[in-house]
């Protein structure tokens, strides 16, 4: 018994249950690269894996992959911002490793990452070790973070801001210039890691989260001089990552998301009717997505939230950044149910974010460091305390509530799916939901009259079990794929004789992995289209079509289309939209600016070598004509015509083109974006300015200690 007792009193019943889940959680994930499987759900098959697939076969066969041929007829997809195509580690794992095993050890390394930074700031914070633990699993795998395993990039950038505030802090409180131009350097080396990983709007979650937390820091301490530095190191670490942030701003602003509606921007906001899953985890989303709008954290840790609230006593961090922080990201998250939102929609950054729900993340980190605050006060705080009178009272009255909930049988209202009095369709699934909230609510009265404070800690392992249990068993039912079932899943192919220029509506990229060119698909930035959709399809020469829940059909093109062919015949348009309706591509290209050409003239066209961003032609014209090919247009395409530099045209709308004069000729296509090598030089110039603050400071030191 006695051992029992010394068992609960250091919390090492919390730790373990944290790391029995940990290693669930991380090795389900290391399993599916030991067994060369990917996870078969929401955004990974469909675009996540197929372009990262995509990824490591240009790395492994020496091939460019800025630009990929195989969807909308072509598109930058390091511009495209969701990739971490230049990051060190997306480099040697793709490049070394087969995609899935790659694939999956870069999502558990992620989740690795910020477990590790969570767990670091909060015992900076002076939370408990057990405390801290158990912080780290719920700010790892619990709460609005455990979705997110269906998008990687968002989790590797979310992984360095716990990292980053933990700096922050220290740079607030350092006490020499040295250790400012350590913290400053490791400051701007992570902030590099985050802007190469690649996804904008989780690099702007965490950018968010440093400036609420610094501006507390910093206003506590007045180290100003700290601050400067903590400036300098946010830009430092931004100047390395602009070989990421540029191209994709430049692919942002030609995107339909730059001219987002103020409608499409809201239809991301959380419903307040959604806060009920803090009380039942399965009460329905309605017709919101699960991903983007599950934001169940566990009643337990709500219940340590309320009492650490209702307590008094030093911190090591301040109770007004926590609370406000919280509140802040829940106002942000709401989007167009607030006032706020109004402002918000029309600036930047805030006009290029789509979710806001995805500010609960925020609301979930500062939760979870108020529950840990309040384990610790829980457990060494007196019986006969009133605040612990206030805690028991508390969960008595979150019991009541929840009951009275339960006999509501609430719904979301409005465009959710009905109103308050129709009842939640599965009422098992909610009883069960409620009857965990119930069972947190009495185990922390229990826990409350427990023989010693020490026992106190079982009820750290009974708020692991409650979100550990409810996301692991998602994780238990996610189907996974080895790669050959994958392209099995692929089901029905299009009906051409071999892979070529495919209409696919469907709204996923599965079929780039199996070598088809799209004039459709699925990205975040979809680039802004001149012409009609149907008529970009027959300008790319699709022989084969289906859209949403449709089978595969062919088209009237019939055949083999060219890849490139000549045109004798250019019109300058003033609306190339409208023209393009009734156009003849073959015969016809139109042009946003006069181009001379030899009416009548013939001609041949020979493809070449072709590559990714690489394309070469031999072009035998009997005048002066216009090779038009079916590539989407780009203005980082160069051309080289026998070995000169030539102008690159838009042609139709949306390829491009090159004016040939009579003759035999060869014309070779790059996609080089002239400010990339400078961008990336940048980069390497960065990393190594990091680099030498870090040597200068330990060399000093070394120094100073002889």
């Amino acid at each position: 018994m006695s051992g029992l007792v010394r068992f609960l009193s250091t919390g090492r019943v919390a730790g373990t249950v944290a790391s029995l889940l940990f290693f669930y959680f991380f090795g389900s994930l290391v399993s599916l690269a030991v067994r060369g499987q990917v996870l078969f759900t929401d955004d990974v098959p469909l675009f996540f894996f197929p372009f990262r697939h995509w990824y490591g076969e240009c790395l492994k066969n020496g091939l460019s992959f800025l630009w990929t041929p195989d969807i909308y007829g072509g598109m930058y997809l390091h511009g495209e911002g969701q990739q971490g195509m230049f990051h060190p580690l997306h480099l040697l794992l793709y490049r070394l490793l087969p995609s899935t095993a790659a694939f999956a050890l870069h999502t558990a390394a992620a989740y690795a990452w910020l477990a590790g930074g969570v767990y670091a700031l909060f015992r900076y914070w002076k939370i408990s070790p057990a405390s801290a633990l158990t912080g780290s699993f719920l700010c790892s795998f619990g709460g609005y973070i455990a979705v997110r395993l269906v998008h990687p990039p968002a989790l590797e950038v979310w992984a360095h801001a716990p990292w980053n505030v933990l700096l922050l802090a220290k740079l607030a409180a350092a006490a020499s210039g040295a250790q400012r131009r350590r913290y400053a350097a490791f400051l701007a080396l992570s902030t590099a890691s985050q802007c190469l990983m690649g996804h904008p709007p989780f690099l702007y979650l965490s950018f968010l989260l440093e400036t609420i937390c610094a501006a507390a820091f910093f206003l506590d301490t007045r180290e100003w001089r700290g601050m400067a530095a903590a400036a300098g190191g946010k830009l430092l670490g931004l100047v390395c990552g602009l070989s990421q942030l540029i191209p994709t701003w430049e692919v942002a602003s030609t995107s339909v998301r730059a001219a987002a509606s103020y409608e499409t921007l809201a239809t991301g906001s959380l419903h307040p009717a959604q806060f009920l899953q803090w009380l039942n985890p399965s009460m329905t989303w309605g017709d919101q997505s699960r991903v983007e709008y599950g934001i169940f954290f566990g009643a337990g840790v709500l219940l340590l939230t309320v009492y650490y609230l209702l307590s008094t006593g030093a911190d090591g961090v301040s109770r007004r950044l926590l609370l406000w922080g919280a509140g802040m990201a829940i106002l942000l998250a709401l989007g167009s149910y607030t006032w706020l939102f109004e402002v918000t929609s029309s600036l930047y950054p805030f006009k290029l974010f789509r979710v806001s729900a995805r500010h609960m993340l925020l609301t979930h980190f500062f939760l979870a460091a108020m529950a840990c605050l309040g384990m610790d006060r829980w457990v060494q705080t007196p019986r006969e305390a009133r605040a612990n009178r206030i805690a028991r009272a508390v969960a008595g009255l979150w019991a009541i509530g929840a009951l009275a909930l339960f006999a509501l049988r609430l719904k979301m209202p409005g465009a959710f799916g009905g109103f308050l009095a129709e009842a939640f369709p599965g009422v098992g699934m909610t009883a069960a939901g409620m009857a965990t909230v119930v069972f947190s609510a009495l185990a922390f009265v229990a826990f409350s009259y427990a023989p010693a404070p020490s026992w106190r800690w079982g009820f750290a392992a009974v708020c692991l079990l409650e979100v550990g249990l409810f996301h692991g068993r998602s994780y238990w039912r996610y189907p996974r794929v080895e790669l050959a079932q994958y392209m099995e899943s692929l089901g029905e192919l299009p009906p051409v004789p071999a892979p070529g220029p495919v209409a696919d509506r469907s709204m996923t990229n599965h079929l780039t992995v199996a070598g088809y060119r799209s004039t459709a698909g699925y990205v975040p930035l979809k680039p802004v289209m001149r012409i009609d959709t149907g008529d970009f399809e027959r300008l790319m020469g699709a022989r084969a079509a289906r859209g949403h829940e449709q089978p595969w059909r062919l088209t009237d093109q019939q055949g083999t289309p060219p890849r490139a062919w000549l045109v004798a015949q250019v019109k300058r348009s003033e609306n190339v939209a409208l023209e393009a309706r009734t156009a003849d591509f073959r015969s016809l290209a139109l042009t946003a600016q006069d181009v001379a050409t030899d009416a009548g003239a013939t001609g041949s066209v020979e493809p070449g070598r072709e590559a990714p961003g690489h394309l070469e032609f031999a072009v035998r014209a009997g005048g002066r004509m216009v090779l038009v090919v079916a590539e989407r247009f780009d203005r980082s395409w160069t051309a080289l015509l026998d070995g000169a530099p030539a102008p690159v045209l838009r042609v139709n709308g949306e390829l491009m083109g090159v004016a040939v004069p009579a003759g035999a000729h060869t014309v070779r296509l790059s996609f080089a974006p002239a400010n990339l090598p400078g961008l990336l030089g940048l980069t390497a110039a960065g990393f190594a300015v990091c680099l030498l603050l870090l040597f200068h400071v330990g060399f000093r030191g070394k120094n100073g200690s002889r």
